[in-house]
């Protein structure tokens, strides 16, 4: 009787101890956002979005030092990007081309 007790009561510690674990245990994952910051992606991000700024047709200049920008980081990855030029409102605008390739053609 005495050993049934007892392992009635290290199984029931043993429930209840999985149980706490499990409740404290946390459900999200949080990331570092101080890595985050420091990452080639938001690096990008900030240098389009807080140093250019907006780039529509009315923001020409914008527009041109975005182009520059993109083009200069593919160089920079190896990348061979062209620049598909066409005119509208008498400036030049450019779309970027850059083949990546992979290990099916």
């Amino acid at each position: 009787m005495t050993v049934v007790l007892l392992l009635v009561l290290i199984f029931g510690g043993y429930l209840a101890y999985s149980l706490l674990k499990v409740r404290t245990a946390q459900s999200v994952s949080h990331h570092n956002p101080d890595a985050v910051r420091q990452s080639l992606l938001y690096r990008h991000i900030e240098k389009l979005s807080v140093h250019i700024g907006p780039r529509s047709i009315n923001d020409y200049r914008q527009l041109a030092a975005a182009k520059d920008y993109i083009f200069g980081e593919l160089k920079k990855m190896g990348h061979a990007p062209l620049l598909q030029n066409f005119t509208n409102q008498e400036r030049v605008f450019s779309n970027i081309i850059v083949t990546v390739k992979g290990a099916v053609h």
